[in-house]
């Protein structure tokens, strides 16, 4: 792909490096961009560039003679994104406002933009030094706070102006730049700004929605789809038919006499409407066929190629959801591996709060299993038999997790399902609702759950019916709550509504008898029986990960075992490889003979010594790794220097 240079000249380099922000966003790896300054442009004998963009046209005249070809020149219209102009809406009506830029110019400039924007809520005042009302109390500025004079109380900062819709069109047409995925992200990036001319606007967007909605559909389908002319040329396919075919399809081009046998064409042939089976690449297709007829003797061909394969797996997938009734907890206590009295513990009162309806709140780091706990608490309960419904309030944007906890009525707000929606409350209606790290809940959404904790009653997002919900709640966390409520993240009062009956799960590195019982349930049976000296360093490393990170170091270990590194890297560099008492003691008499005789080794000379003198087959890697948990022990000194390894200061001072 060739790449086309574009220049951006302005009076302030902050100002270009913004353009060329948004020239990269759409434009991507079709354009390199260069930013100068008018200074910059001056000193220059010769500006290169396919295309040179100017803010401010009056700025042309000053280096015009530098360019090549003065149709390379083009000034560029700027405006805001909509979400930034909405601060501007909340002001009060009739609120004189100060408008501040970097420059007269361009504040006069601003504020025209605001005017063909339709912002008239407000009396706007450019700023012009010592030549302004002093009364003024607030300022609107585009990305320039530092220039806004300091009595002034309240500064609304709008953000830097961005290149608008016909700006980009423009350049995409000048250089002649043909491609999809542009066309898709200049749609998206359109849709943040407010356009002063709404005609080419809607133009625009009409016509690459046609376009995305004709190939999504094509894609989306489960049929292999292709259009050809009347000789067979193919005009039109989808990505199903080129998956079916397994060969390159390239379109206005490839014809199907290119890609199908005579049986097949034959078939094809035939004009069958209802459709015939035919075999593709192994596979029983479903072929049907029929006419786009323009005039009698102009016509194109389309084609659908089902696959019947796709449609058993289709069938048994619907047949295993309709199996499925409702949300399950998956997990009991019978799964939960421990040996330690502090998981003994948890486990003795899960079992005593399920026979209860109050709220449990469950605190323990992240991966000590606190889902796991609260889907045995479900499953001991008399509700084993209803819905376990489970979300996480830290995974779910804030603006969707009302909806999705309480649900909402049709027309509650653009885009909502026709016909409203349930919420997991009413999901969890006889069951348990468990709301994992609720410490990450909205302050503003936590006073609807204090609600429901007490009324055990809901009302959807745009309703106005309230519903009784018979939910039992499970709350987790890894937060310490009452710090959050000192600090005012979390309400005072839900803390003691969710907290009736606490489990702390500790974390791994407290629980150390638990340590080897999990892993090895994550290992298969037969075969995979560790060594002391891995069961050492299983025990010696802290687990900051919990439970989660030692089934990842499981699934390494499946894969190394039997190795130098049967454990992942980061574990044995801090903890020390897996240890060999002959080999530590054979390493330290080799340091300490080195010592005595020439004042120390070298790692290399030591890795030699150690190879020859004694037959001991060990790596760089391990050795490195040795050294460093007996520098850490304080047996050895490891120095700067080709004989810097020693023995450690409470030998030396021994000799």
């Amino acid at each position: 792909m060739e790449q086309k240079t574009i220049v951006v000249v302005t009076d302030r380099l902050r100002i270009a490096k913004k353009i060329e922000e948004d020239l990269h966003q759409v434009l991507t790896d079709h354009v390199r961009t260069v930013a100068l300054t008018l200074d910059e442009a001056d000193q220059m004998l010769e500006l290169k560039g396919d295309l040179f963009l100017f803010p401010l046209g009056n700025r042309i005249e000053r280096v015009k003679s530098k360019i090549r070809n003065p149709d390379d020149i083009l000034v560029v219209t700027r405006t805001f994104k909509e979400k930034e102009l909405v601060k501007i809406l909340e002001i009060p009506q009739n609120t004189k406002v100060l408008i501040v830029n970097d420059n007269y110019e361009n504040t006069l400039q601003t504020v025209s933009l605001l005017y063909d924007l339709k912002i008239e809520n407000i009396k706007m005042v450019p700023y012009k030094e010592d030549e302004y009302d002093m009364t003024i109390n607030l300022a609107i500025t585009p990305g320039e706070p530092g220039k806004v004079p300091s009595h002034i109380a309240k500064i609304i900062d709008i953000g830097d102006r961005c290149l608008d819709l016909s700006t980009f069109l423009k350049i995409i047409y000048r250089l002649g730049i043909v491609d999809n995925d542009v066309s898709t992200r200049l749609l998206n990036y359109s849709a943040q700004l407010i356009n002063t001319n709404e005609g080419i606007t809607r133009s625009y967007k009409e016509t690459v929605i046609r376009n995305i909605q004709l190939e999504r559909m094509l894609d989306m389908t489960d049929q292999g789809v292709v259009m050809t002319l009347k000789d067979g040329k193919i005009i039109l396919c989808n990505n199903k038919f080129k998956q079916l075919v397994s060969c390159p399809v390239a379109e206005g081009e490839t014809c199907l006499q290119d890609i199908f046998d005579d049986s097949i064409l034959e078939t094809i042939k035939r004009q069958e409407k209802k459709g015939l089976l035919v075999k593709i690449n192994g596979r029983d297709i479903l072929l049907t066929q029929n006419k786009i007829v323009y005039q009698r003797d102009i016509y194109q061909n389309i084609y659908f190629f089902k696959d019947m394969t796709y449609i058993k797996s289709l069938e048994e997938t619907v047949s295993g959801r309709m199996n499925t009734q409702g949300f399950v907890a998956k997990y009991t206590v019978d799964d939960i591996v421990y040996q330690s009295t502090a998981m003994e513990k948890c486990l003795r009162l899960a079992k005593i709060y399920a026979n209860t309806e109050k709220t449990i709140l469950i605190t323990g780091q992240s991966g000590t299993g606190k889902e796991l706990l609260a889907q045995s608490v479900h499953n001991l309960s008399e509700r084993r038999l209803q819905p376990f419904v489970a979300i996480n309030c830290a995974a779910v944007p804030a603006n969707l997790l009302e909806s999705e906890l309480f649900g909402y009525e049709q027309g509650a707000f653009t885009g909502a399902s026709r016909g409203g929606k349930s919420g997991l409350f009413e999901y969890a209606n006889n069951g348990t609702i468990f709301l994992d790290e609720i410490g990450d809940m909205p302050y503003e959404l936590q006073s609807r759950l204090l609600r429901v904790i007490q009324e055990r009653q809901i009302m959807r997002v745009g309703g106005g019916q309230i519903k009784n919900v018979n939910v039992r709640i499970i709350c987790a966390t890894n937060h310490d709550l009452l710090a959050e409520v000192g600090q005012g993240r979390f309400r005072e009062d839900l803390y003691y509504r969710i907290s009736v009956l606490p489990i702390r799960i500790p974390p791994l590195h407290q629980r150390k008898d638990d340590i080897l019982p999990i892993f090895r349930s994550y290992l298969p049976d037969g075969g995979y029986a560790l060594t002391p000296q891995e069961e050492a360093v299983l025990l010696a490393y802290d687990w900051p990960g919990n439970v989660r990170e030692l089934h990842n170091a499981a699934e390494y270990y499946m894969l190394m075992r039997g190795t130098e590194e049967s454990l992942p890297q980061y574990i044995l560099e801090k903890t020390g490889p897996p240890q060999n008492d002959e080999e530590i003691q054979i390493l330290l008499h080799e340091i300490h003979r080195a010592w005595e005789t020439d004042g120390g080794i070298g790692r290399e000379a030591l890795h030699t010594r150690l190879c020859q003198a004694h037959g001991r087959e060990i790596s760089v890697y391990r050795l490195r790794l040795l050294l460093n948990q007996l520098q850490n022990q304080g047996r050895v000194e490891i120095r700067r220097g080709r004989r810097g390894i020693i023995p450690g200061r409470a030998f030396r001072e021994e000799k």
